[in-house]
């Protein structure tokens, strides 16, 4: 009994000697050291923010022969990262697909052998480059002096209206444009935030940075401009008279007072073929000037440009009217001034000058009416379509051209009477008064 039960315990140690002697690699067996390997990684490219780089990693042994389907793994800075298998060359792709910030990396590529082949581990270490991000942000048009804040950090457009800022970190970041609305760059222009190239229309914003890009930043340009109103004769025209007045830009209507200088937007911004912004000048054409309550000028037909210390002249359609007032039976000069009633309801009264008569310049095209003051006698409204410069007589009809016009009647009855009538001449001389 005693001698089975040794026999029972001595099978259990017998199979597990086996099993373990079995496991031993030949090399162990016979007590020589496994094979070398060679673990050998390309030479590394600078890597751009942002970009995920390939390693490229030769897996051979010490004979130089290719070691096929061995795992390699790949750590940056300590930290493993990715892991990949040889081809048939012995050769593993591996890409990094993580963020890495700007600077100089460590990069261990790791192959930990093979006991069923006899192969010993390797390891190669290379060292990852990873460039800091250009960011670029360009004002359209170019201008100097424009601060924004990025990331907290204020910086200021240079001569070329261009800031340029190191990114090292892929990221999303704040980026605002201080004083959006209306920066001096000079003293006769005013910058006003319009857009980005993006699509985006507020000046504050979030900008995702996956690697160097250009930013566009476009502004709208004001000017003041100052109005100078002359006639035909480029003679200047009183600006005091001058209402209102309308101009057309593209599809915006522009209301002007009548303060001396004016700003103006200068140009709009279009996008080009791909997404960068371009400036272009505005046109502006002048649809009414109000002179008098009168529109004074063609529509549509003067056109201008906003430019730094600009000065429009705008033709205004006004016109000299010479204004005399003549008896109407025998012409000669009458009466001490004119009552004239503008198109706007306005009246005036003005004396003569000399022989009766006056010249007013710078009338507004419209319909006028007019008559003489200060005349003994009879005036009437005299309707004026003035549209061009011209002399308007006013008659009036004095008391001697009534006295005239009264007794020329009673003496063609009386000769009518007498004529054929000769009889009645004694008739007459009957009573006639005696001489003393």
């Amino acid at each position: 009994m005693r001698s089975t039960l040794r026999h029972l315990w001595t099978v259990p140690l017998v199979l597990c000697l086996g099993l373990f002697g079995r496991a031993q690699p030949a090399s162990a067996a016979n007590g020589a050291a496994p094979e070398s390997t060679i673990l050998r990684i390309e030479q590394l490219k600078p890597l751009p923010l942002g970009d995920h780089p390939t390693v490229v990693v030769h897996l051979t042994t010490a004979r130089g022969i290719p070691i096929a389907h061995a795992e390699v793994v790949v750590s940056v800075d300590g930290i493993r990262k990715e892991t990949g298998l040889t081809d048939s060359e012995g050769t593993a792709y591996i890409i990094l697909r993580y963020k890495f910030a700007a600077g100089s990396h460590s990069l261990t590529a790791t192959y930990s052998g093979s006991p069923t082949l006899d192969l010993a581990g390797a390891t190669g270490t290379q060292e990852l480059k990873v460039e800091a991000a250009a960011l670029a942000i360009r004002t359209i048009p170019p201008l100097p002096g424009i601060r924004f804040a990025y990331n907290d950090q204020v910086y200021v457009s240079d001569a070329q209206g261009s800031i340029h800022i190191r990114v090292e970190t892929v990221g999303s970041y704040p980026l605002v444009v201080l004083d959006p609305e209306g920066q001096l760059v000079s003293p006769d222009t005013r910058a006003t935030f319009a857009r980005w190239n993006d699509e985006v229309f507020e000046p504050s914003r979030d900008i995702t940075v996956t690697g160097s890009r250009t930013l566009e930043a476009g502004f709208e340009l004001s000017h003041p401009i100052r109005r100078v109103l002359i006639d035909d004769n480029d003679a200047l025209v009183d600006r005091a008279r001058l209402t209102s007045m309308t101009l057309r830009a593209g599809g915006t209507i522009y209301e002007l007072d009548d303060a001396e200088n004016q700003w103006l937007p200068a140009n709009r911004l279009t996008r080009r073929i791909g997404t960068s912004l371009e400036s272009q000048p505005r046109l502006y054409y002048v649809t009414s000037a109000i002179i008098d309550g009168e529109n004074a000028v063609a529509k549509g037909q003067q056109r201008f440009h906003v430019l730094p210390g600009a000065v429009w002249n705008i033709k205004v359609r006004v016109y000299a009217v010479r204004f005399l007032a003549r008896d109407v039976l025998f012409h000669y000069p009458i009466g001490k001034g004119i009552r004239l009633e503008f198109p706007d309801g306005r009246i005036t009264e003005t004396s003569f000058g000399p022989a009766a008569e006056i010249e007013i310049p710078s009338l507004v095209r419209g319909a006028y009416r007019a008559r003489a003051i200060g005349a003994p006698g009879s005036t009437s409204l005299v309707p004026i379509a003035l549209s061009r410069s011209q002399t308007v007589e006013l008659p009036v009809l004095s008391y001697i051209d009534m006295a005239v016009l009264a007794g020329v009647p009673a003496i063609i009855a009386l000769a009518l009477l007498f004529i054929g009538r000769p009889h009645l001449f004694p008739v007459l001389r009957r009573h006639e008064p005696s001489r003393p």
